[in-house]
């Protein structure tokens, strides 16, 4: 039993029609719905605005949820006598929350960056993340602006509406459950569920007339507009147009029942300008009543008059985006109000447009991937985990090579969203850590987080990679890799946890550091147990599901610690944020295996031992990058002192925040290098030809950016003065990023081609040579110019151009060639006028808003110089038509 993203395609009980596999109309309901939704909000600053009833299109959502999920579940007990609660909430987890946490963590980091005008609360914010946005408004019904706005991100209030959804699912079905379990007739269901929308009829008047709420009261709360989505399920139980058979006459339907339901929805309208109590007591049950016999019509009748026009392709497409739609719509509207003077028909269709667009972006990459994963689990006869683990065949197969192109593009979108959404996420921390805990403050929180990685990068002893590499060739091994895997990291975790804390004691660091390393070790052991199942899933090409966690991980990141800087927390609970969200995500990505988890063995010593073997010199790579780029801060506060090393935190960070490009390119196409490296190098070179292009065509206007803009960057930030001094720190970081992104590329193409131990051999060199070049570096920065920030990330990208060499000279000789580097200087030619008009701009209209001109400055060039090859356009149109 599936529904789709737009809740319209349904599996049918054998009473529904003959063939028919959809309810007709209802995706063309939900666009009419929005349409008028849209209109209402639009043109809610004209005169016009009051005379379009949005509410009613809002009341057509709630009818149909409850129309379409009732169906659903009369449909689940009719065939298995029972309602599965796991499976119905999981369903309902999977279609409602990926687009509405999106959508929530956009909004708040366009607050937080002033692209939106308003003051986030981070209580407001944590009712909206656990659906309570709708009785956040009725209690701050008396603040400005009626409370719609208060503490909320412009646009967001209107997650009310949801929130009245959530509460009904909540408590829903088991009231199904019960009237099916107590052998109630249709007729006696329907009964109760009237008699449940005439006490809620009873309550709103007991509200308004005796205790004279306001009218948020009586219009956001769930307790008094669940009899809105009541109607539908009314209708579910009881004459189902799509289940039952007609109890009326067509003719009588069409020529009595639908033109009288019309004339009452059309009286209602306009009745409560007379009455004003009229539209907080009765409204909602008379147009309740009222689309009963029209969707009747429209679901029995779906060819019959005006209902054609709503199974229209175009208007079942927009019906099917009406979900992202309406969450995004209202902040789409203020944005473009807020930062243009156009008049309202100007701004509703430019706000039309971008909201159709990023709608689409969503449902392409976040709805179809969940609702796929809906349907396999609702109709998966084993039990849920991962897929092809059980026999040796399924575990030696290999994608055809017809749909290799697809399985990687599929990846890499994947990822890449993951990431971009990560990156996001991650901004804003960045954004608001330095202005509230300062220069000394984030330098403490730098010190202790690297000065537990140097012990911790000794725990996976390189097993992540083998890990990825030996599952991606053999998924039949995957219980065997992970439990020796568990075994290796879970003791060494421990004993390096110890060694840092006994250390920080030793070298006599105050009190507040060793408490900061202390938490930090101890989230250390958890992100190293969780690394161990997100490579596994890694290796099965899962990026659907190791993404997922990524994603929730990031949110709970990026809104514990915003609300914790925001209320003026101490450090130790900042540090405190990453072992929390650490565990989380280890019990999902735990959970993808939980078929597989009981059937682990305790491994015996010589497999462990030989992970470890096969691991070190994967290890070597890890611990040079580790070691190179975490004691950097440890140095500078030999050197320096805690204020430095926040001036090259805060410039790391920014510089990190940009690597979110070639860390989804890498991570989704290591599996895929490593089998064609034995299967085919001809596809093998291509691939990595095609990895290097993508990098390059994104990671040159970044690095450009960093280099060129760095100032400005700052400025736009509002850190404090004292954060001047990672100017020059963050110029020279922007080059060490392009550094970086090829490094990455070059570097994961050698492991996939088996080249590790010679990677180890030149990891070695490197980090021998980088901590003496950090120090010289460091230290003569500071005496020079007061900045030893400067030399430390400056040594950083030395040691980047000797490993591009070093990579490079792995590789065979025909691996990259002319053609390569006449596509950087493509890129770099279409970068170049996107970073004048940003210097230009930034100087006179400073705002975030500068970036979206720059990407389309920049796409364009990308397309007059060919920077984007009709092969790679060619596979991304194929996965975004591709149904699901």
């Amino acid at each position: 039993m599936t529904l789709t993203s737009a809740a319209a395609n349904l599996e049918v009980s054998p009473k529904a029609a003959k063939g028919q596999k959809q309810i007709p109309t209802l995706d063309g309901i939900r666009a009419v719905s929005f349409g008028i939704v849209f209109l209402a909000h639009a043109a809610a600053s004209t005169g016009i605005g009051k005379w379009i009833p949005g509410y009613f299109g809002l009341a057509t959502f709630f009818f149909l949820s409850g129309y379409l999920i009732t169906t659903l579940l009369r449909i689940e007990f009719d065939r298995t006598e029972k309602i599965a609660f796991r499976d119905f909430y999981l369903r309902r987890v999977l279609r409602i929350f990926p687009p509405f946490y999106l959508i929530l963590g956009l909004d708040c980091v366009l607050t937080l960056t002033h692209v939106l005008d308003n003051t986030l609360w981070p209580s407001a914010v944590l009712a909206q993340a656990f659906h309570l946005t709708n009785y956040w408004i009725v209690a701050h019904s008396h603040a400005p602006d009626a409370g719609w706005w208060y503490g909320l991100a412009p646009g967001s209030w209107i997650f009310w509406s949801l929130a009245v959804e959530e509460h009904f699912y909540l408590v829903f079905p088991l009231i199904y459950l019960l009237m099916r379990r107590r052998k109630m007739t249709p007729k006696q269901q329907m009964q109760a569920l009237l008699s449940l929308c005439a006490a809620v009829l009873v309550w709103r008047c007991l509200l308004v007339f005796g205790f004279h709420v306001t009218k948020e009261r009586t219009y956001v709360a769930s307790d008094t507009r669940v009899d809105s989505i009541l109607f539908g399920c009314l209708l579910a139980v009881y004459g189902n147009p799509f289940l039952d058979m007609p109890t009326c006459s067509a003719e009588r339907i069409k020529n009595f029942w639908v033109p009288i339901a019309s004339v009452v929805l059309i009286a209602s309208f306009g009745l409560g300008r007379v009455w004003h109590d009229f539209d907080q007591t009765l409204r909602y049950t008379v147009q309740g009543a009222a689309l009963i016999p029209i969707f009747i019509a429209a679901v029995r009748y779906p060819s019959w008059g005006v209902f054609r026009w709503l199974n229209v392709p175009w208007v079942r497409f927009v019906g099917l985006l009406s979900y992202s739609l309406y969450l995004l719509h209202t902040t789409v509207l203020y944005a473009i109000g807020h930062h243009t003077h156009w008049h309202a028909p100007l701004v509703g269709l430019a706000s039309l447009a971008i909201s159709l667009v990023l709608a689409t972006l969503i449902y392409h990459l976040v709805e179809k991937p969940c609702a796929r994963l809906r349907k396999h689990l609702s109709h998966a006869r084993r039990p849920v985990g991962i897929p092809a683990l059980s026999t040796s065949a399924d575990a030696t197969e290999v994608p055809e090579p017809a749909s290799r192109s697809r399985r990687v593009g599929r990846n890499v979108l994947v990822t890449l969203v993951t990431q971009l959404v990560s990156w996001g996420l991650t901004f804003a921390v960045t954004l608001y850590l330095p202005r509230y805990v300062g220069d000394a403050g984030l330098g403490k929180l730098a010190f202790a987080a690297s000065f537990v990685m140097i012990f911790g990068v000794f725990v996976p002893l390189g097993s992540s990679t083998v890990l990825v590499k030996e599952i991606a060739r053999d998924r039949g091994r995957t219980g065997e890799m992970l439990s020796a895997t568990l075994l290796l990291r879970l003791p060494l975790g421990l004993i390096m946890s110890a060694l840092a804390v006994g250390a920080a004691a030793l070298l006599h660091y105050s009190v507040l550091v060793q408490v900061l390393v202390l938490v930090a070790a101890c989230g250390m052991v958890m992100s190293a147990l969780n690394e161990a199942f997100s490579a596994a899933l890694q290796g099965h090409e899962n990026m659907s599901r190791l993404s997922a966690a990524v994603l929730v991980e990031k949110f709970l990141s990026s809104g514990l610690t915003i609300y914790l800087v925001m209320a003026r927390a101490p450090l130790w609970m900042l540090a405190a944020v990453v072992l929390f969200t650490s565990a989380v995500a280890l019990l999902m990505n735990a959970s993808a295996f939980r078929a597989l988890l009981p059937t682990l063995r305790w491994p015996p010593m010589a497999a462990v031992t030989a992970l470890a073997v096969a691991g070190m010199p994967f290890m070597g790579w890890v611990v040079f990058r580790t070691l190179y780029s975490q004691t950097d801060p440890i140095i500078l506060k030999m050197v320096t002192n805690d204020a430095t090393v926040g001036w090259y935190a805060v410039a790391t960070r920014l510089v990190g925040t940009s690597l979110f490009l070639p860390a989804a390119i890498t991570t989704a196409l290591l599996p895929t290098l490593s089998r064609l490296h034995r299967e085919s190098e001809a596809e093998f070179r291509q691939l990595l030809h095609r990895m290097l292009a993508l990098v390059m065509l994104f990671g040159i206007p970044v690095s450009l950016v960093l280099m060129l803009l760095p100032g400005q960057l700052i400025a736009l930030l509002h850190y404090p003065a004292g954060f001047a001094h990672s100017i020059p720190v963050l110029r020279i970081g922007g080059f060490g990023a392009l550094l970086y992104y090829v490094a990455m590329v070059l570097g994961t193409a050698v492991i996939a081609s088996d080249g590790q131990r010679k990677m180890m051999r030149a990891s070695v060199i490197a980090t021998v040579a980088s901590i003496p070049a950090c120090f010289a570096a460091a230290f003569l920065t500071h005496i020079l110019w007061g900045n030893g920030a400067v030399g430390a990330i400056a040594s950083d990208s030395l040691v980047e151009i000797y490993l591009v060499i070093c990579y490079l000279r792995m590789l065979p000789v025909q691996t990259f060639g002319t053609e390569d580097l006449i596509y950087v200087g493509r890129c770099t030619a279409a970068a170049l006028p996107m970073a004048a008009f940003l210097a230009l701009m930034s100087q006179n209209h400073p705002g975030f808003w500068i970036v979206i001109p720059c990407v389309v400055i920049y796409a364009a060039m990308c397309w007059l110089l060919r920077c984007i090859s009709a092969q790679d356009m060619a596979v991304v149109r194929e996965i975004l038509a591709r149904k699901a």
